[in-house]
């Protein structure tokens, strides 16, 4: 696992030409982020021909884990043009004012390099109609770390639902080639979710099998064989931590509900890396 997936749980605990956007410092963190897990931004599918390539829910969280750090899109190679789309689901009608690149970095490698054309589109009835382009910019390598690259501002339309699309590479010289990205910001203003009720149930997945309930912003449940958790839900997130009472083993959960039922998020086992965390509604 990256390390960008590793720093979710620090989180958890303009106009101009889309074409080279100008390279600014990284701008200061006091606005909130609103296109990021630990803000609830929850990703509900993986489309594009990157799709078929491997990118999947671990990469949509990479790319609204708050880590600026780069992370390839794919288990596979693609042809130039490749396209990736990364659809969120927010907690509340969001504005956005301000979308963000940072850290547009090259690998040394001929055959790998950071996507090239960045689009943001948003909807307020459904992740399948009414998207308008809130924003975009293609974008050029950064001459050091630490710089981040303005993308145009298109719209300001209150929008629940989220779309990343990622096209092509900066430097692409070989037939296919493996794209990396690193981080989508989104700054504006959001209206004040409401709290959800439906850490209730219990949810099965490869190495996941956990069981929970709510009792107002109060959660508690088990895990595995032998783990007790509790936590506390903040709009749609809940960040919870369990032990095991067999090994006194700790570990560290931030998850969510899709609309589908399917609980979604990280967890990390013995202070180690986050890892992706999913499972679906089990009997």
């Amino acid at each position: 696992m990256s390390s960008s997936v590793r720093a979710l749980v620090l989180i958890a605990i303009a106009s101009g030409s889309a074409s080279f956007a100008q390279q600014k410092p990284a701008a200061s963190p006091e606005r909130v982020d609103y296109l990021t897990f630990a803000q609830g931004a929850i990703p509900i599918r993986v489309g594009g021909a990157g799709a078929a390539l491997g990118t999947s829910f671990e990469e949509a969280i990479e790319a609204t884990d708050g880590n600026p750090l780069g992370f390839a899109l794919a288990d596979k190679s693609g042809a130039p043009d490749t396209d990736t789309e990364l659809i969120y689901q927010l907690p509340a009608l969001t504005t956005f004012d301000r979308f963000a690149v940072p850290n547009v970095l090259e690998t040394p490698s001929p055959s790998q390099t950071f996507t090239k054309l960045v689009q943001v589109y948003g909807s307020a009835t459904g992740p399948d109609q009414g998207m308008v382009l809130l924003g975009e910019g293609t974008l050029a390598t950064h001459t050091a770390k630490g710089q981040v690259t303005e993308l145009a501002v298109r719209s300001k339309t209150p929008v629940r639902w989220v779309k990343l699309r990622l096209v092509g590479g900066i430097q692409v010289t070989t037939p296919k080639a493996f794209f990396e990205f690193s981080e989508i910001i989104g700054n504006g203003t959001q209206e004040v979710p409401g709290l959800v009720d439906h850490f209730n149930g219990a949810w099965k997945g490869k190495g996941v099998l956990v069981k929970l309930k709510q009792e107002g912003a109060v959660v508690s449940g088990c895990y595995d064989l032998g783990g007790e958790l509790e936590g506390t839900v903040t709009g749609n997130v809940l960040r919870a931590i369990g032990v095991d009472k067999g090994s006194g083993v700790q570990s560290a959960f931030v998850l969510t509900v899709a609309e589908n039922g399917v609980l979604r998020g990280v967890r990390s086992t013995n202070k180690g890396p986050f890892a992706l965390y999913a499972g679906d509604v089990a009997p």
